[in-house]
């Protein structure tokens, strides 16, 4: 069921590939925004993708690695390109990790913030400009 509250808006979903991800970047099609779906892996981000286009809605898969700082500004960047614009920004993705803090090596400890804060600190910084322009735009950031 659509109610076109987030009709003719673009929203920018990471770490939607599975999990709350994928059920935010799939809410946000069935109330008609056109979704950006950003995942590290092509195959569960095609997932994602068939799934909004089978029930009727606009998705469009972005793959990248967040752990990159460079890959957290291109991610907005190629949606701006692709939709025109961006309304709203789920910064979902993040990085879990199984070991215990005496185990924790120094560069898991620096992937985790790059993907956990440094992601979303960059992504966020890339998408306001255009918030800002428009007069208008949601950021959403999800943690754990």
């Amino acid at each position: 069921m659509s109610h076109d509250r987030l009709k003719a808006k673009v929203a920018l979903v990471t770490g939607a590939g599975r999990g709350i991800g994928a059920a935010i970047a799939q809410r946000f099609a069935r109330e008609g925004a056109r979704v950006a779906v950003v995942t590290r892996t092509e195959a569960s981000g095609r997932e994602c993708v068939e799934q909004i286009q089978n029930a009727g809605g606009e998705a469009w898969l972005q793959t990248a690695d967040l752990v990159d700082v460079d890959a957290s500004s291109k991610v907005v960047a190629q949606c701006v390109a692709h939709y025109g614009g961006i309304d709203i920004l789920v910064n979902n993705a993040g990085m879990l990790t199984q070991a215990r803090c005496v185990d924790l090596s120094i560069e898991m400890w620096n992937d985790m913030l790059r993907v956990d804060l440094t992601s979303v600190f960059v992504a966020s910084q890339r998408a306001l400009p255009h918030m800002l322009a428009q007069r208008w735009g949601r950021i959403i950031n999800v943690a754990s």
